[in-house]
């Protein structure tokens, strides 16, 4: 498949989402971003609604904050408002925490890795992986396959989380 970018916006997860550096009083330091990136299927003209983010590290607060932000900004959508959504990202949070049941819940997505086993691995030195890195999408979205990039090369790994990856398709 190949795509045209229609559209890309970054908004910061604050009261303030157009104000670069802007965030929640109760987040840590470090201010957070939801990426949006509008594609469109050259050949099929389906459209294709990316969000990707990386809630905040430190506080369950500021990432139910940042969560909710994101789903009320895709809930009031009415350019290409019938869109596949698909919503990834470091959320730090475990798929019990509610920033991250919130995702079904409230936002209606599907969890294409609920199965996968942990994602963060601290570069290798965490023994019992945490799984933190999601990809959720709109119901019909069919996941043809689905993993985690475990590549290192002599201890050396690409991140400190293991990459996750699914190659998915349509109803």
């Amino acid at each position: 498949m190949q795509y045209q970018m229609i559209s890309m916006n970054t908004f910061w997860l604050s009261e303030a989402p157009q104000v670069p550096g802007s965030r929640y009083e109760k987040q840590s330091m470090c201010p957070r971003t939801c990426t949006e990136m509008v594609l469109q299927d050259i050949e099929t003209k389906e459209i294709l609604r990316v969000f990707n983010t990386h809630l905040d590290h430190e506080g369950s607060e500021a990432r139910v904050l940042g969560m909710t932000q994101i789903l009320t900004y895709i809930q009031q959508i009415t350019l290409f408002k019938d869109a596949t959504i698909i919503l990834t990202g470091d959320f730090n949070a475990y798929s019990s925490d509610l920033e991250v049941t919130m995702i079904s819940e409230v936002g209606k997505l599907v969890d294409l890795t609920s199965d996968l086993e942990g994602t963060y691995h601290d570069f290798g030195r965490v023994k019992e992986n945490e799984k933190i890195d999601y990809i959720f999408s709109s119901p019909h979205v069919v996941c043809e396959e689905k993993g985690l990039w475990t590549d290192e090369y002599n201890g050396v790994f690409l991140s400190d989380h293991y990459p996750v990856f699914v190659e998915m398709t349509t109803k």
